[in-house]
């Protein structure tokens, strides 16, 4: 990835399983959001965000497959009843719009992926965009990675109304240019899985509140 220029190369492998590499170039695609929306910065498209994507090598589909959110609905949905017992069966009614969208099997090809795909894992150094955190990076469908995207974002203003009162609008605009590239209602209910395995991070408050995106995005793929 690193001579792919899609991130810092390894200084040193002091131990097994260890890396060290020099800090990336650049700031992370959350500050750019906040900077934008206060007029210091330029906001990457959607479509710099793909052609990121895009430049994952094709040696990327020999490494191991992990399996995505949507592939981990049970483990997901069991440590959401956890933290909302109350809502259990809201939680199970999500699971199974999400499970009769993915299951009409409407996405596309296995293509490299970064399988982490969110605003903090995406460095800007100008116009020049990058990756951190690549250890899940490997094959994978690419409605995974915008849906990973779109989810993170999502969340975004509950965590900080004040540093990302816009972030609706990104929200929107980038849906749309993802869901002309993509199966529309298979982005939705993938997006939806990626909101569902955020919800036991959360507080009880916060947690209900990404139950409720999550319903609003499976709502989305049943049209």
């Amino acid at each position: 990835l690193a001579e792919a220029d899609l991130t810092v190369s390894v200084l040193a492998r002091p131990a097994p399983g260890v890396l060290l590499s020099p800090a990336i170039e650049g700031v992370s695609l959350t500050r750019v959001l906040i900077d934008w929306q206060r007029g210091r910065r330029p906001l990457p498209a959607a479509a710099d965000l793909t052609e990121l994507l895009d430049r994952l090598p094709a040696a990327v589909l020999d490494l191991p497959r992990r399996a995505s959110w949507t592939e981990n609905l049970d483990f997901h949905a069991a440590t959401a009843r956890q933290q909302l017992p109350g809502d259990a069966g809201r939680i199970d009614a999500l699971v199974g719009e999400i499970r009769r969208v993915i299951g009409q099997q409407r996405h596309g090809p296995v293509v490299p992926t970064h399988g982490d795909f969110y605003e903090a894992n995406i460095f800007v150094d100008d116009d020049f965009l990058r990756f951190i955190d690549i250890d899940s990076v490997g094959p994978g469908l690419r409605e995974d990675d915008l849906a990973c995207c779109l989810a993170h974002l999502a969340v975004l203003p509950d965590l900080d109304p004040v540093a990302y009162p816009r972030v609706p609008e990104v929200l929107d605009a980038w849906q749309h240019s993802f869901e002309r590239q993509v199966d529309a209602l298979d982005l939705r209910a993938r997006t939806a899985g990626v909101l569902l395995s955020l919800v036991s991070g959360a507080e009880p408050d916060q947690a209900r509140r990404r139950l409720e995106i999550a319903e609003h995005f499976a709502a989305l793929a049943a049209r």
